[in-house]
């Protein structure tokens, strides 16, 4: 009798905790970046809420924060690059899996990131921004362990170039990057951007600021992707919601690609707004200001968003190769201990 009661009552409790995390909303951080696109539109459109799934989108600014957050078990999901998911593993090994990416440049897109210099820094080559960084003259703006400092990393390398340590500065925060870059601070003579960063900031005209110009993009080097991570419990115990979170994304990207020019510009605005300028409301900005940024977004490529896919293996080695030999990762990171499989229904 005592072990049908016991048996009961774990029935009872299972019920009870499936109902629980049922009732609870998907809690997701997001970067201020292409991967994030999708996600925003998806609740914007209704779409989640169509497929019967509660997400919510927790505004985090900085990839130190939303780590931070994850790792605290206050976030069931976030979107961030490569190298920080790989990172996670750090703090809590095997608590976050990465389920698939969420945006991933073509492979002919030699744009999606690019090298952006000031006229003031007097560099045309890759080699004087090494000698002026190595007068102390010059720094490059660019986020500390991540995905682009890998790709800058591996410019450097290709061009058998060694750049001094003290000469990356930056955030974990591509608007605050951006404000360093266009004024200036700290010798900030060049910086690297992913887009629509790179194609807004070197169209936009401001009187008083110089224009900053492309110096290069990244041909023959890997442009890791962004990626979901999910935490592992979440995956485990409720698969199907993870599952309609990734049928509406995909209903998103299907919808988002057939729109014309003309009809993402103006959503472009409010995408600018709540992603690359937060705090600004497009309605409090000058007729002036106004044109002047509206002449930016005009300049912006727009994408064709690729439905989610599984990470690429040699892509993830290569990647966590770079952050060990850095010293930014420990322990193991093994790739069929990181990665999982979208769920399906």
């Amino acid at each position: 009798m005592r072990t049908a009661h016991r048996a009961a009552l774990s029935v009872f409790l299972l019920i009870l905790s499936s109902v629980a995390i049922a009732a609870q909303p998907l809690r997701i951080a997001l970067p201020p970046a292409m991967g994030s696109v999708p996600v925003i539109l998806a609740q914007e459109w209704g779409l989640f809420e169509e497929m019967g799934v509660d997400v919510e989108i927790v505004p985090l600014a900085s990839e130190h924060d939303r780590r931070a957050v994850f790792w605290a078990g206050q976030l069931d999901a976030l979107i961030t690059d490569l190298t920080g998911a790989l990172l996670l593993n750090n703090r809590r090994p095997g608590y976050g899996v990465i389920t698939s990416t969420i945006y991933e440049p073509a492979e002919d897109n030699q744009t999606h990131v690019l090298l952006l210099a000031m006229p003031f820094a007097r560099v045309s080559s890759l080699r004087d921004i090494v000698q002026r960084a190595q007068q102390g003259q010059l720094t490059v703006v660019v986020p500390p362990r991540s995905d682009l400092e890998f790709m800058l990393d591996a410019l450097f390398e290709q061009n058998a170039l060694t750049p001094p340590r003290h000469m990356y500065l930056g955030e974990d925060d591509l608007v605050e990057n951006s404000k360093v870059f266009r004024l200036g601070f700290s010798k900030a003579g060049a910086a690297v951007f992913p887009q629509p960063y790179a194609d807004y900031i070197s169209n936009l005209v401001a009187p008083g600021l110089p224009t900053p110009f492309v110096m290069t993009g990244f041909d023959g080097i890997p442009v890791p992707p962004t990626v979901v991570v999910f935490a592992r419990h979440i995956v485990e115990e409720d698969p199907e919601r993870v599952a309609l979170f990734y049928e509406a994304i995909e209903m998103t990207i299907a919808q988002l690609n057939e729109l014309p020019r003309d009809e993402l510009i103006p959503l472009g605005w409010q995408l600018a707004a709540d992603l690359f300028l937060p705090g600004q409301d497009p309605a409090s900005l000058t007729e002036e200001q106004r044109a002047m940024a509206s002449a930016a977004l005009e300049a912006v490529i727009i994408p064709e968003f690729p439905p989610p896919s599984p990470v690429d293996p040699a892509v993830f080695g290569v990647i966590r190769d770079w952050a060990r030999a850095r010293g930014y990762l420990f322990g193991e990171a093994e790739f069929d201990q990181l990665v999982v499989a979208v769920p399906t229904r």
